[in-house]
């Protein structure tokens, strides 16, 4: 772009009266790409005497001389959008040494010169491109200059836009610091900056610190997706849970977390709403973005997926069951053993109508089977009628108690698969005015923060939630960094009964 300085000797140059009763007197010869002589630009004289000649008498005095034109069209040409000018090989500034050519644009061109928008009439090339050159007496012929009317309204209205000094401030948008832009702050090679990082080569401790001093200059960020690229390694693994607004999954992807992240693993949560589809959709997905390994919360959303040839190389932990895969491992609550020992509690307690909530179809079975196996083997039945469902959540509970509520003959105690569906179960029990537990007893499953929280305080059985995330997460880890390699692995959790006050 044009100096300050110059632009104001534009201005000079355009009020000293040239334009426009003397542009009958310029005229442009030979072609407008051709080489001045040194020396400073003609708009720095303030005006041109009014009796100038044209500048058409021959090759010497076109060198020596810049017209009035070629001057104006060599620094607008530097406005524009075009490529700027290289320097030539003395290495002088394009706006000394040389003029801009415009070539062959079209009748109008348009281009803009800071926010102005502006058309530039074509100046066609002599065709004679070597005019210059030739000998004195040889035929010129001249390139037509601009029109007259134009080129004053244009630049009075860009000499105006151009009367205050070019703003400061930088347009350059922000790029993202790299790897050589930390070598050149610390005065090292890139590669010593990858030793630091990576930490698998000995640096030297000056060398480290002045390293990483660098990089908290700059905020210099790894590029996590080019390291993916090259190591085939994303270091994350993905949880899939049926539902994250459950404080159960809450605390398991905690403990998943949190065994994983001291070796540089990080996770992500995908809840899968106990939608099948949504659940092959997250496989599909977490699989084409190149996780190191895939942990899924519940037996069930795993027992939908199938499985290619191209997955079986992914490590896989099950929470809850097994899965037809050759490196998945399982970590699986003893839901069936806590369940019995529910049934089994409440029927000593003296409870003989006993029912339950379960979890919706093909959700929590082992819970279901060890509730069973308890009450028939205390001699009481369990008609179908007092096993009812719900579908996990405090509104389904409420919804399922109303209906036992309901029943001729009303139970007196409930187990309930999960205790989001018993803190609902309990909020019947208090409409209906009934006393807590000597009307009827609730027991919950999972003990969650809120079994504390409600009144009387909830009993349940423990689902160690935060153990079975851990355990996974070290199952994961032994088969990324290569410690095992063999057959699927089981690990099993006891679920013990925690007594409070609801049984």
């Amino acid at each position: 772009m044009l100096g300050y300085s110059s632009w104001n000797s534009a201005a000079s140059f355009f009020h000293s009266g040239l334009l426009p009763s003397q542009e009958k007197n310029v005229t442009v010869v030979g072609s407008l790409g051709c080489s001045t002589a040194p020396g400073p630009s003609p708009l720095g004289s303030g005006s041109l005497p009014p009796d100038s000649p044209p500048h058409a008498a021959s090759p010497s005095d076109a060198r020596a001389t810049v017209t009035a034109t070629d001057a104006i069209l060599r620094d607008v040409s530097t406005l524009t959008d075009s490529t700027p000018l290289p320097r030539n090989s003395s290495g002088r500034r394009p706006d000394e040494t040389s003029c801009k050519s415009f070539g062959s644009v079209g009748r109008k061109h348009r281009f803009r010169v800071r926010g102005l928008s502006m058309d530039r009439c074509a100046l066609r090339h002599s065709r004679d491109r070597t005019a210059l050159d030739a000998p004195t007496n040889a035929p010129r012929r001249p390139v037509r200059a601009w029109r007259t009317g134009r080129l004053k309204s244009v630049w009075s209205a860009s000499v105006a836009a151009m009367s205050q000094p070019p703003s400061t401030a930088s347009t350059t948008a922000p790029t993202r610091v790299t790897i050589a832009d930390v070598a050149v702050r610390a005065g090292v090679s890139p590669t010593t900056v990858s030793h630091v990082l990576s930490g698998k080569r000995v640096v030297g401790q000056a060398t480290r610190r002045t390293v990483l001093d660098a990089i908290d200059e700059l905020g210099y960020r790894p590029n996590h997706v080019a390291r993916h690229l090259r190591t085939r390694q994303s270091h994350m693994l993905a949880v899939l849970v049926p539902d994250i607004t459950n404080p159960f999954y809450a605390v398991l992807t905690r403990g998943l977390a949190d065994a994983v992240d001291a070796a540089g693993y990080g996770t992500f949560v995908c809840s899968t709403d106990g939608q099948h589809d949504r659940e092959r959709k997250f496989f599909e997905d977490v699989m084409d973005r190149g996780v190191d390994g895939i942990v899924f919360a519940s037996g069930e959303i795993a027992s939908e997926i199938t499985f290619g040839p191209g997955d079986r190389a992914t490590p896989i932990v099950c929470i809850g069951d097994h899965l037809d895969h050759p490196l998945c491992d399982a970590v699986i609550p003893d839901d069936e053993s806590g369940s019995r020992e529910a049934g089994a509690f409440l029927a000593g307690r003296g409870y003989e109508r006993l029912a339950m909530i379960q979890g919706p179809p093909g959700y929590g079975n082992d819970r279901s089977a060890g509730f069973r196996d308890a009450v028939r083997a205390a001699g009481h039945q369990l008609p179908a009628e007092r096993m009812v469902r719900g579908d996990w959540t405090r509104r389904g509970g409420y919804a399922a108690m109303q209906t036992l509520m309901a029943l001729p003959r009303r139970p007196d105690a409930v187990f309930c698969a999960n205790d989001l569906m018993a803190i609902g179960a309990l909020d019947v029990a208090h409409e209906l005015g009934l006393a807590v537990p000597d009307d009827v007893a609730v027991v919950g499953f999972d003990d969650v923060d809120a079994a504390t929280i409600v009144t009387p305080q909830l009993t349940t059985v423990r689902n160690p939630a935060y153990d079975l995330g851990s355990a996974a997460g070290d199952l994961a880890l032994s088969r990324l960094s290569g410690r095992y390699s063999g057959p699927g692995r089981t690990v099993v959790l006891p679920c013990p009964l925690v007594e409070r006050g609801t049984a």
